[in-house]
């Protein structure tokens, strides 16, 4: 029906990050439901996706149990997106969160920089998509995501990004968060098209940077 985000912290955090894993389906309860503080995108597009008003965050008290596969129960919904074009990034307002899809046409090795804020060392790679606009933006990927993500440019690789933040630093640009989600050459029908039509023209064409909003919030 749709999707929530869920948080744990410090000793709930230990508890129940080993026991998740992505695609599996599990009964949660006794959690506290609050309100999201999260800025979702202002676009028609994406006030389409299932992004809900709500957080849940999970106690020490709370409960996580795996759905065996052959439950009736464990019926699960494929990945929802709300993909925003890139071209319509530019007139949104920076730190929304948004879903975004594109061919990879440049991507950096992974780098490692020192925090302003925390002065900690932070591994970042720079990846810059394009997508059926023909108009390009780059994701800075970090942490771990930064150094698992695997693709190379120019190979038609297709990347489906759910949940990155908006950004505005020498125009605009994407950032992963904690729960940004990635997949590479989705079994979507966005990924499809985009794929058939970067291999059929899209690879020649010289993307357009995305400009930054003039007179925007």
């Amino acid at each position: 029906s749709g999707e929530i985000k869920c948080t744990a912290f410090k000793e709930a955090a230990e508890t129940f990050h080993p026991r998740f894993e992505v695609g599996k389906v599990y009964l949660i309860g006794k959690g506290t439901v609050k309100m999201a503080n999260t800025k979702y995108a202002a676009s028609a597009n994406a006030q389409a996706s299932n992004a809900s008003a709500y957080e849940m965050q999970l106690e020490k008290t709370s409960y996580a149990t795996l759905v065996p596969e052959d439950s009736k129960d464990n019926s699960i919904p494929a990945v929802k997106y709300a993909f925003v074009p890139i071209q319509e990034a530019a007139n949104m307002e920076k730190d929304c969160i948004i879903d975004v899809i594109g061919v990879v046409k440049e991507c950096s090795e992974p780098t490692s920089i020192r925090s302003k804020t925390t002065q900690k060392q932070l591994v970042k790679r720079d990846v810059t998509i394009v997508d059926l606009s023909s108009h390009s933006i780059k994701v800075t990927l970090w942490g771990d995501t930064a150094e698992s993500f695997k693709a190379e440019s120019n190979n038609a690789t297709v990347v489906a990004f759910k949940g990155v933040r908006l950004t505005e630093f020498n125009g605009k640009s994407l950032s992963t968060i904690s729960s940004t989600s990635i997949a590479l050459n989705p079994a979507i029908h966005e990924a499809y098209e985009l794929r058939g039509w970067y291999e059929a023209q899209g690879f020649s064409l010289v993307p357009h940077p995305l400009p930054t909003a003039k007179g925007g919030p």
